[in-house]
């Protein structure tokens, strides 16, 4: 394989999404799953994101969400 042929692989290559997002509560949010207002976005999910058992969460918690498969899971929330 060429060099040019490597450089043009690697240009092409799309950047790994993050292992690791940070986000808030929304506001309307009352219980069980929650959705998230990823930092950088202007609306919160559609999905509802599963999370750790131990967790209670309320509106405006900041929370660190752990970015596996398709979706990801609520970690713990953060000061």
């Amino acid at each position: 394989m060429s060099l040019a042929e490597i450089a043009s692989l690697l240009r092409d290559q799309k950047p790994a999404p993050p292992a690791f997002r940070l986000g808030t509560i929304p506001d309307d949010y009352t219980g069980g799953r929650p959705r998230i207002l990823f930092d950088g976005e202007t609306a919160p999910t559609t999905r509802a994101y599963p999370m750790n058992a131990d967790l209670t969460l309320a509106p405006g918690d900041r929370v660190l969400v752990a970015m596996v498969g398709h979706g990801g899971v609520v970690l713990c929330k953060i000061k």
